[in-house]
């Protein structure tokens, strides 16, 4: 049986730009209102599927692109919502860690040490660690899937695809969208985003979201406690220095948490009379264990891209530093009585300790690109990672 969450939400955009005033009344459009719209539905769409940002018809390669207003439009606001608009791509959950699978591959388990083959690049900056599940999508600019094998341009760990996160970047003229929201199981959301210009060549912005889920879907009958509670956090800062028209360089600084339930060591059903392992008595989210399972995630670091038009070609730099982080907890199943002084068949005298640990990984990459100029005939890319 599959629990359903709803949530309402409460939306502000604030920009400090005048805006002419807005009127109830509803008026006749120009003959020429039509041929505007169906211009405005043909924009290019620009992906960067081969390292350079290109109009979409273009590439030869399979591309499902999505701009910030589509991803609003159809209610995108998670990574694991990408698989509802995208074919071919699914978002598996296994315990608590969200997953990428593109047309059938994909990574069956996560950890700071694995790598998927559908891999996540983010402004750029590619994320190691497969699990996705704190990837908010309250200040994405656009999404790009580059389906089928892609080692040519991005490695051998892209056996399966790439998916391509891009973030707004700052702008001069401050702005700021606030987002909060309640649902069911006492779930709070919030989400902040603002930019503003700091100097006339530096401008910086800020992402903030929230999501935490106070009551479970069920109980711990051992001790009363909410099961299947989580909460994720993040925030993410871009800094954005035009000393000169060919020159750009962006800063850019993330951390991001989470926390989610996992089943390890949990019975469903009714079984009364187990002797060994978990016993369930209640409804079906109860457990009787000693402590709630989860898998608790950290990740955050730093990237620096300098952009810089030499004429001849187009030179970028991306410098990241990364680390990521597990913890998780399994309690070891007990059996009936759950007595320290009364140890049942198979377990030895008092409550048996919990399987924890802490996990993660410090990572270090550097690439270099060479672009050719858009007025070249001939297109051409170099670089190295």
């Amino acid at each position: 049986a599959a629990m359903q969450k709803c949530t309402f939400v409460l939306l502000a955009s604030v920009a400090a730009t005048a805006v002419p005033g807005m009127s109830l009344s509803v008026a006749r459009a120009p003959e020429a209102a039509p041929q505007a719209v169906q211009e405005a539905s043909l924009q290019p769409v620009i992906v960067t599927a081969q390292r350079r940002k290109e109009d979409m018809p273009h590439v030869p390669i399979s591309v499902a692109s999505f701009n910030a207003l589509e991803l609003n439009t159809l209610q995108v606001t998670t990574a694991t919502d990408l698989a509802q608009i995208v074919p071919g791509l699914s978002m598996q959950t296994f315990n608590g860690a969200t997953l990428p699978f593109l047309r059938g591959i994909g990574l069956q388990n996560s950890g700071p040490w694995q790598e998927s083959p559908v891999s996540t690049y983010v402004d750029g900056v590619y994320y190691i660690n497969p699990n996705i599940s704190t990837v908010v999508l309250n200040n994405i600019q656009s999404v790009e899937v580059d389906k089928g094998p892609q080692g040519t341009l991005f490695g051998r760990n892209a056996v399966g695809g790439v998916i391509q996160y891009e973030t707004r970047d700052p702008r001069q003229t401050p702005e700021a969208d606030v987002a909060v929201g309640y649902g069911n199981y006492a779930t709070t959301s919030a989400s902040l985003y603002a930019t503003t210009g700091i100097t006339d060549k530096l401008a910086a912005n800020i992402a903030i979201a929230a999501d935490d889920q106070r009551e479970g879907w069920g109980r711990d009958l051992y001790n009363g406690a909410y099961v299947d509670t989580q909460y994720s956090y993040s925030a993410r800062s871009k800094w954005e220095l035009t000393p000169d028209k060919n020159t750009k360089l962006m800063l850019i600084l993330d951390w991001a948490t989470a926390q989610y339930p996992i089943s390890e060591g949990i019975e469903r059903g009714e079984y009364p009379f187990i002797t060994t392992g978990p016993s369930q008595v209640g409804g079906y989210y109860d457990t009787y264990l000693p402590t709630t399972p989860y898998r608790h995630y950290t990740q955050y670091g730093v990237s620096l891209t300098a952009d810089r038009d030499l004429g001849w070609a187009k030179f970028v730099s991306i410098s990241a530093v990364r680390r990521d982080g597990e913890n998780k907890n399994v309690p070891y199943p007990f059996s009936p009585p759950f007595l320290p002084e009364t140890p049942a068949v198979g377990q030895l005298p008092g409550l048996k300790t919990n399987a924890a640990g802490d996990m993660f990984d410090n990572t270090g990459t550097e690439e270099l690109r060479l672009l050719s100029p858009s007025s070249s005939a001939i297109t051409w890319v170099g670089g190295a990672f």
